[in-house]
């Protein structure tokens, strides 16, 4: 258990990049439904009570991480150029509405996980 869900864990991240970089609406939508798949497989693995979630964050913790990230330190004289100034559009469209339900939840239209008769899922 503790191996399928630290793997859909690590999945979550790649699937959330792939939405934030594409222009195409339909790759959007599939990696929404992915992302919500994933968490379904998460709750229900999560469900059988068998998950150890200390071993799962020390694992995370004992990772080996990447260095320090950013920009490297420019040349000395060299004058680094400033991103230009942002500036407002009063041509501002969005499609998202606040969700339907208690506050804390998010209705996503579908039907909660639920495990299969002799299996852990769907």
């Amino acid at each position: 258990m503790n191996l399928l869900r630290a793997a859909h864990g690590k999945i979550s991240p790649a699937i959330g990049t792939v939405r934030n970089t594409t222009r195409t609406s339909l790759v959007r939508q599939l990696a929404s439904d992915t992302d919500q798949t994933v968490l379904d497989h998460i709750t229900i693995l999560e469900k059988t009570g068998k998950v150890d979630f200390e071993a799962i964050a020390n694992e995370i913790a004992n990772a080996t991480t990447a260095g320090p990230t950013g920009p490297a330190v420019p040349a000395p004289g060299l004058v680094v150029p400033s991103a230009p100034a942002a500036r407002a559009d009063d041509d501002v469209r969005t499609t998202s509405s606040p969700s339907p339900g208690a506050p804390g939840t998010v209705n996503t239209g579908r039907p909660d996980p639920e495990a299969s008769v002799g299996g852990v899922g769907r």
